[in-house]
């Protein structure tokens, strides 16, 4: 570790990080045009947070309407002054989540620097971050994911400056409070940060006092939101942290599974920064293969590792996590009925599994090895959280709690409620640690340009889906049929049955009582005839409508949609045998 003097000098602002921060803003900017973000169709989740805009702006009332689980308040308001000015639609959405992309480009520099990371280093993770395959899709929507990141990046560096600034200390409590209204997520760097700065800080009374009465004001804010959040109708409300742990009991499985989900995933997020960390430890261990706490550390966890590959097969290839990044591109098959094109042939992802794999393994070996040195570990972890700039530790703190709470909500329900987007607060976690020590070379540099370019091509593919949808339904609105008769995906299905109903039917929404109708589907306004898709399917037939084929930029690059018709709409008659009077959903298979 260098001199703390070195330290400090290394991590003072100067002209050539203002240049570099801005360096790295420019290039996210330009990422988020390139991929033509001017499509006027929601994206994953973000139809349910329009919504609540649209009638915020319509009737001057925050509603809800069934499937938001995140409070939204700070997005909704932010997104309205967007829209006051600039009209309502999905494109101006979609671009008031711009300023917040480009801040998290510029913040990520600016905390790597804080945490002694060097200049060169610090853009690579300010790119790794702000232009992967998760990262952009999710800043050319109205998704909550990227907002939340920034508010997340404000705290932790505000944080580090706090124990030189009261202002600093200021700043990451409102920003905390602030971003936690607008996803929960982003109080848990107050909640957990705080107490680690009241201890390291203790013998600074004045500071001291500070920090604890402004997480008591944290505290504050996240009783009030959340008893405000209950009491509001149509609100998708999560179970209780103590039934979470004891569904988790339950049902073991589930935690440890996504635990092992969570960390491959964040890993292959992470795979240009830990491939350096990869390499010096195979380097390591082979120079000390004689030893026998090397010996030790190899046999347990190779046989921990192999243990879990032949209890579960399927986590030696990826995705682990699905949402955003499946094998198809970005949202995979989700948004449209078919099979979509594979994007990444098996190759290319058994490459991926082999070097996420690899890395895993030597993170825990080397986790394994400092553990055993028993006194020596617990002098070196404590300097760790004992060091003069808190950026680190923070970090690590922030991520372990995160991390924690994140295995914790995934057995909500005895169900497997987890997706690769929420790994995205832990990428800084581990990536700003692995680059403070060890530095990316060519493999590294030229891996990074690869998720660059996916993720920009990826992102494209998705919006120009996008816009064939969008073409594939105006075709279709302009022959005269409804809204309501077209299946053109979840996003635009369950947005047509916000404009027609005002709320989704889904489960668990307590408020209003019996609210829930399983013989109704998610969407009873709908009564489709027509479904756009990848291809006919058993259930459909060819419609006069034709298709809409439009460019790729992954392979294959010349693709197809279907506006197809259901061959047996049993549910557009007005007495229909079948139990189910409606669908679930219009964009899975029925007979």
């Amino acid at each position: 570790m260098r001199p703390i003097s070195e330290s400090m000098q290394s991590t003072r602002p100067s002209h050539a990080d203002a240049r570099n921060a801005l360096w790295c803003a420019a290039a996210v900017a330009t990422a988020f045009f390139v991929v033509n973000p001017f499509v006027q169709m929601p994206f994953d989740d973000d139809w349910s947070y329009a919504f609540t805009v649209r009638e915020l702006l319509r009737t001057g009332r925050f509603l809800y309407n069934g499937w938001s689980a995140p409070l939204i308040i700070t997005n909704v308001w932010w997104a309205a002054m967007f829209a006051r000015v600039l009209g309502y639609s999905f494109i101006v959405l979609r671009f008031s989540t711009f300023p917040s992309a480009v801040g998290c480009a510029v913040l990520a520099y600016l905390l790597a620097r804080r945490a002694d990371v060097t200049p060169a280093r610090s853009i690579f993770f300010s790119l790794l971050l702000c232009l992967s395959p998760l990262f952009l899709p999710l800043a050319d929507s109205f998704m909550t994911d990227v907002p939340a990141l920034f508010f997340t990046l404000l705290c932790l560096y505000a944080f580090v400056r706090a124990p030189r600034s009261f202002s600093w200390l200021a700043v990451g409590v409102l920003f905390g409070i602030i971003g936690g209204m607008g996803r929960q997520t982003v109080w848990v760097v107050p909640l957990s940060v705080l107490p680690y700065l009241i201890v390291v800080r203790r013998r600074d009374r004045w500071f001291a006092a500070a920090a604890g009465v402004g997480w008591l004001l944290v505290v504050a804010d996240i009783v009030l939101s959340l008893r405000w959040f209950d009491r509001q109708p149509w609100v998708f409300l999560d179970l209780p942290i103590l039934s979470v742990i004891r569904q988790g009991l339950i049902h073991p499985e589930i935690p440890f599974n996504n635990l092992l989900r969570v960390c491959l995933t964040t890993v292959m997020l992470v795979l240009p920064a830990a491939l350096p960390f990869t390499f010096a430890s195979i380097t390591r261990f082979w120079h000390l293969r004689n030893t026998w706490r090397s010996a030790f550390t190899i046999i347990l966890v190779s046989s921990v590792l192999s243990l879990g590959i032949v209890l579960h097969p399927t986590f030696g290839m990826p995705p682990w996590l699905f949402n955003i990044m499946t094998v198809h591109g970005v949202i995979g098959s989700l948004e449209l009925s078919g099979h979509r094109p594979v994007a990444l042939p098996f190759p290319v992802l058994g490459c991926i599994s082999a070097l996420v794999l690899t890395s895993c393994y030597f993170l825990v070996a080397r986790a394994v090895e400092f553990a055993l040195q028993g006194r020596a570990f617990w002098g070196r972890l404590c300097a760790f959280f004992a060091q003069s700039s808190p950026a680190l530790p923070a970090l690590v703190i922030f991520g372990l709690v995160y991390f924690a709470l994140l295995i914790l909500r995934s057995s909500e329900s005895g169900q497997d409620l987890i997706f690769d987007r929420y790994c995205l607060p832990l990428i800084p976690c581990l990536a700003i640690p692995l680059l403070r020590y060890f530095k990316p070379r060519a493999i590294a540099c030229s891996l990074l340009a690869i998720y660059i370019i996916y993720g920009l091509a990826s992102t494209q593919d998705n919006l120009a889906l996008a816009a064939a949808r969008r073409a594939a339904v105006d075709r279709l609105e302009s022959s005269g049929i409804p809204s309501t008769e077209i299946a053109a995906g979840f996003e635009y299905d369950f947005y047509t049955q916000l404009e027609q109903a005002g709320h989704v039917n889904r489960y668990g929404i307590r408020n209003p009582p019996n609210s829930f109708n399983p013989a109704k589907g998610y969407t009873p306004a709908l009564k489709c005839r027509y479904r756009i898709e990848w291809n006919p399917a058993a259930d459909t037939m060819p419609s006069p409508f034709g298709t809409i084929d439009y460019i790729s930029w992954l392979p294959p690059f010349h693709r197809r949609i279907y506006i197809d018709q259901f061959r047996h709409p049993w549910w557009l008659q007005p007495h229909p045998s079948n139990k189910s009077p409606l669908p679930l959903s219009y964009e899975v298979f029925y007979d």
